[in-house]
């Protein structure tokens, strides 16, 4: 049984509702079996930025489509090594799916590229061009429909406001159709009431209106126009590129499409909410992973002389160790490796205090003292080395500063970057007395959930068998993670 099926190509960095959209309209208008997304590796058209890898992107994708009826997600263009290029996708689909029919789905400003797209012709000879254009033929055609109205609405405010304030407006000539109306694609805006008419204690309430409601009618109508012209000169790009290349260019009409992907990113590096644009477990993924975010950059170098002049060397050899254990960690698991170096190289930044030092400077900075902290005092090395990263080292991100500060005790809700810390602090290479330590080094780059479980049983079992004080914090983040653990056993 032949299927229709739709390749809808692209770097997706990140998915987003338009995305999403485009997916239903091409299903519902062309009667599309299914529709592929193929996000791709190296774009030949676009440059990804280095710090977001190709699987975060793939990842995102696959969240995104989660519950979508006859959506998947292709890891064709992920796997090829090289630039991605749309004629070898499908030469290789067409190759698998001989008896299929595909439809590849294209965005309406990569209709002015597709020339110059590599081997277009090959392309055309294997699927249906579907060209995803923000401005539907059903919009267009109600406001046109909604425009002979207007005109009428138009004449009767322009009688009124002449009537009331002695002025011409010009009202007309802006729905008349005439170079005056496409003079607004200029910047000439809409028609301007004289200035002695905007002015002036005689001016009433209702001229004020009708001067409003009739420029709201000129934008309007200057929007239809300018609809009309897009969707004018789309339909002879479409033909040029037809008779150029023998192939079956159609419109996808998916209404006006107010968001994009670069946007997305801007917002994201703003901190402003992108739950309105994009899939919530999207906008969970980014949030977890701290994509699209600008990171401070340190000197390292500069960090780790201090670093050594201020532990003794088998302190600095273990906090060099978790700096490069965080670091693989944080390339396992998707996360900004710049973080992670920071917050490893900072994390026992205090633990050259004694354990006096360490409960004066709480006090005097106003460190909360937490009762297994005030019987085990050393444990608070992670509380004022969270305060020297920021006030000696400069460090101004939330996320290094909290990772370093749950270092020692860990957290019910610890965010990625904490846990990556805290089991790195664990598994560095310079760790050997600790039971099943195999087993969590192996875990901890694949399951970090369980890794964070296994070492706060093995360190809560040490502590209580050597009669050591445990503080109550590493009690609750292990209930917690208990919590998950099961939880996620029951769901699997």
């Amino acid at each position: 049984m032949t299927r229709r099926i739709g390749i809808m190509g692209g770097t997706f960095n990140p998915i987003h509702n338009g995305h999403l959209n485009i997916i239903r309209q091409a299903r519902e208008q062309f009667g599309l079996d299914e529709v592929w997304l193929m996000p791709t590796g190296e774009s030949p058209h676009k440059g990804i930025t280095d710090s977001l890898g190709r699987y975060d992107r793939l990842h995102m994708c696959r969240l995104a489509v989660q519950g979508m009826r006859g959506v998947k997600v292709s890891d064709l263009e992920i796997r090829r090594s090289g630039k991605s290029y749309t004629y070898l996708s499908l030469e290789e689909l067409r190759q698998r799916f001989s008896d299929d029919s595909f439809y590849y789905i294209i965005g309406e400003d990569s209709l002015d590229l597709f020339f110059s797209w590599v081997h277009p012709e090959r392309i055309c000879a294997m699927a249906t061009i579907l060209i995803a254009c923000r401005s539907p033929e059903e919009t267009l055609h109600a406001i046109t429909v909604s425009q002979q109205i207007s005109r009428n609405q138009a004449a009767a405010l322009t009688r009124r406001v002449e009537k009331e304030t002695g002025a011409a407006t010009g009202a007309q000539d802006s729905f008349a159709g005439t170079k005056s109306q496409a003079g607004l694609s200029h910047g000439a805006g809409p028609t301007k009431v004289p200035k002695s008419s905007r002015t002036g204690s005689s001016q009433s309430e209702s001229s004020r209106t009708g001067k409003i409601q009739l420029r709201n009618l000129q934008a309007e109508s200057f929007q239809v126009e300018e609809s009309r012209l897009r969707r004018k000169d789309l339909q002879e790009k479409i033909k040029r590129l037809s008779d150029t290349y023998q192939g079956s260019f159609h419109i996808l009409d998916c209404g006006q499409m107010d968001i994009s992907s670069t946007q997305i990113r801007r917002m994201v590096a703003k901190k402003e909410d992108i739950s309105a644009y994009t899939p919530a477990k999207v906008v969970d993924y980014i949030r977890t992973h701290a994509l699209y975010q600008n990171v401070t950059g340190y000197d390292i170098v500069a960090i780790e002389k201090s670093l050594q002049g201020l532990l003794s060397p088998h302190r600095y050899a273990h906090t060099l160790g978790v700096m490069h254990t965080a670091c693989a960690l944080s390339m396992a698991h998707s996360y900004p490796m710049t973080r992670a170096q920071i917050a490893g190289l900072l994390h026992d930044c205090a633990k050259y205090l004694s354990n006096d030092q360490l409960i004066e400077i709480a006090k005097k900075r106003g460190l909360s003292i937490s009762p297994g902290e005030e019987k085990a005092p050393q444990l608070l090395h992670a509380k004022v080395g969270a305060l020297f990263a920021e006030e000696i080292y400069g460090v101004q991100d939330p996320a290094v500063l909290r990772a370093i500060r749950l270092h020692t005790t860990g957290s019910p809700a610890m965010g990625l970057l904490d846990k990556i810390i805290f089991v790195a602090d664990y598994i560095e290479p310079g760790r050997d007395r600790a039971p099943h330590l195999s087993d969590i080094r192996q875990l901890a780059f694949y399951d970090l959930d369980l890794a964070v479980t296994l070492i706060l049983e093995d360190t809560i079992a040490f502590l209580e068998a050597s009669g050591a004080e445990i503080d109550v914090s590493s009690r609750q983040t292990l209930d917690s993670y208990r919590d998950i653990i099961q939880t996620r056993r029951f769901q699997s």
